[in-house]
């Protein structure tokens, strides 16, 4: 027992909207409550599955029920005890950018625009969207001394996308059409989850290769 090594993390996921009145939530108290509980690592929550965001942003809707700089005051509260303060930034995942820009949202194989969890809107990687996560991250990560990022929801839904962005791409790699009724178990099936994971490599890569060249990470 005696090289068991404790770590604690947590976790503040909160996907609210605004169809409420004002949260009740201090994030202060909840790092405070946080170092009681022996934790050397949080994920906090700075933009939502709705689009909201929980700081201070010129390109991000900060979520009016909030009212203030939720991740500020996270990050001074976490340094100031000591524990590491991830920011937790839902990528595909934005209903407010979704509404302003159908356009660049996931389509199923039937032609539909992707719901996922029953309620969010899906966006697409090989979209103008992706530009616009990066930028997104880039102000986020100039402006507050976060200790690193979490981000969630970084892949495609099942079976999708089959949007002009991602047929123009998957025609760009592999020289055919992506079809909308391709098969599973198929060659063109393989290459459509290859692509798939190439895309996914490829924004993630980027984004972590921006916030080193922010950072000055070798």
């Amino acid at each position: 027992m005696g090289n068991l090594i404790e770590f604690r993390c947590g976790l503040i996921d909160f996907q609210v909207g605004r169809n409420h009145g004002k949260l009740n939530f201090d994030p202060a108290i909840y790092i405070e409550q946080c170092a009681k509980s022996k934790m050397k690592r949080v994920m906090f929550t700075c933009k939502d599955a709705y689009g909201d965001a929980y700081y201070e942003s010129n390109l991000v809707e900060q979520n009016t029920m909030a009212g203030n700089d939720y991740l500020g005051a996270a990050v001074s509260k976490a340094h100031e005890l000591n524990l590491e303060l991830y920011a937790y930034y839902n990528v595909f995942l934005d209903d407010i950018y979704a509404d302003a820009h159908p356009e660049h949202r996931m389509i199923d194989k039937a032609g539909n625009p992707v719901i996922s969890y029953d309620y969010y809107k899906s966006l697409c990687p090989n979209s103008p969207y992706a530009a616009v996560v990066r930028e997104r991250i880039t102000e986020l990560i100039f402006n507050y001394d976060v200790d690193g990022l979490f981000l969630d929801i970084t892949y495609f839904r099942g079976g999708t996308c089959f949007c002009k962005y991602c047929k123009s791409e998957f025609m760009k790699m592999y020289g055919y059409e992506l079809r909308n009724d391709i098969s599973p178990g198929t060659p063109e099936y393989m290459d459509f989850n290859e692509f798939r994971r190439a895309t996914r490599a490829m924004i993630l890569t980027t984004i972590a290769d921006t916030v080193k060249e922010i950072k000055n990470i070798p």
